[in-house]
């Protein structure tokens, strides 16, 4: 079961003070929010004025909103938890409960991925505290003093982190990079067998002393 929360920065305080003001800035997500709220005619008639604010993903929504850039947006519960743990001053304001029946674009998926399931809310938590509580840019200026062979693994579909993905592979010294095709943040999951040739492929290479840096 998927589950999506509506966060509100705290400064806001309640929904009252939003509604009251003139202009509401709302983030969205690549337009799925606004696209869907359009066609339902929800938006119709509302007291005040909806500014919208595209977002690549729902980590840099939901900093805006920490930041007050923005009032309020939607996001997955695992975005919303990670920020949470990582103290970012947001709040759930609303709740929208959806099953898997129905979307199609998950006929696709692999039957790892269609099968898995958080089995233990404190194995997110602390995923959570260990991967959002960076606060300035000190990871990724390490980047170019990593002296390990490194690969770097991105889901062809996984367009938010292509960009990243390239600035990494071109900061790593010799990094690698390869692009695995019909896959998304979980490469691994949604490809196994292709995720684990790249991987196999690479560490052959470096047993045989080949050069590293290819992308494919």
């Amino acid at each position: 079961m998927i589950r999506l929360m509506l966060a509100g920065a705290l400064l806001f305080g309640s929904l009252e003070l939003v509604a009251a003001q003139t202009t509401l800035r709302v983030g969205d997500q690549k337009g799925n929010s606004q696209a869907v709220m359009e066609a339902a005619g929800v938006l119709k008639d509302v007291p005040y004025k909806i500014e919208w604010k595209e977002f690549a993903a729902a980590a840099p929504l939901l900093e805006a909103l920490g930041a007050g850039a923005i009032e309020t947006g939607l996001v997955g519960d695992a975005p919303f938890t990670f920020a949470a743990a990582a103290n970012v001053p947001v709040k759930a304001i609303g709740a929208i409960r959806q099953t898997r029946e129905g979307l199609a674009v998950l006929k696709t998926l692999s039957a790892e991925r269609a099968n898995v399931a958080h089995r233990d809310a404190s194995g997110l938590a602390h995923a959570a505290r260990g991967m959002l509580t960076q606060r300035d840019a000190s990871v990724i200026e390490t980047l170019p003093h990593i002296k390990v062979p490194s690969l770097v693994v991105v889901g062809a579909d996984d367009t938010p982190f292509l960009a990243a993905s390239d600035y990494m592979a071109a900061k790593i010294p010799a990094a690698r990079k390869v692009v695995i095709p019909s896959a998304g943040h979980a490469a691994n999951i949604d490809q196994p067998q292709l995720f684990n040739d790249a991987v196999v492929a690479f560490l052959a290479d470096l047993e045989s002393g080949s050069p590293q840096r290819a992308a494919s």
